[in-house]
């Protein structure tokens, strides 16, 4: 009975501390990038023939956080006060097969700009890395080196709350 108990406990402790695996599934999955306060992530996951798309950023104080829902409508707050509504869209470009994000933020405050700005999203090879190009941001466009671009790193295979089924 004692020899029971005892792989009971050391199973569930070893579920608890062993990293979620992130293999090369494409753009499904969790990443990240930035640390501490500037840390963000982004859940994909697929839907038809397409991409579901939900960033999400909360700073460890909550001063900062970026809440998203699946249909693309997130919420930006600082201090615990509503800055800006975004809406994210996503395609697959038909030309390079890359999901494609176009990002729309509206500020609450009219003294504030409207945030716009398109990005291409490249898996690297393996899988564990996909770099973000800006294609277009606030009207201006970037072509090649002259792109600006940013690295999410895989953390997991799967996403926190999944969309429910029909989506």
């Amino acid at each position: 009975m004692r020899r029971a108990v005892l792989c009971l406990l050391l199973g569930w402790s070893l579920r608890c501390t062993v990293r979620p695996q992130a293999t090369d599934l494409g753009y499904v999955g969790t990443w990240a990038r930035g640390e501490g306060y500037a840390r963000q992530t982004v859940s994909i996951v697929r839907s038809g023939d397409g991409y579901l798309f939900r960033p999400r950023h909360r700073a460890p104080d909550g001063t900062w956080t970026f809440e998203c829902t699946w249909d693309g409508r997130c919420v930006e707050t600082v201090d615990s006060e509503k800055r800006y509504d975004y809406v994210f869209r996503t395609w697959i470009d038909p030309e390079t097969s890359h999901l494609m994000v176009e990002a729309t933020g509206t500020p609450t405050k009219p003294e504030d700009i409207v945030i716009h700005y398109v990005d291409e999203l490249v898996v690297e090879p393996g899988g564990k890395t996909i770099r973000a190009f800006t294609h277009e941001r606030a009207g201006q466009a970037f072509e090649g080196n002259a792109r600006p671009q940013y690295v999410f790193t895989k953390v997991a295979d799967t996403v926190a709350d999944p969309p429910g089924p029909g989506r």
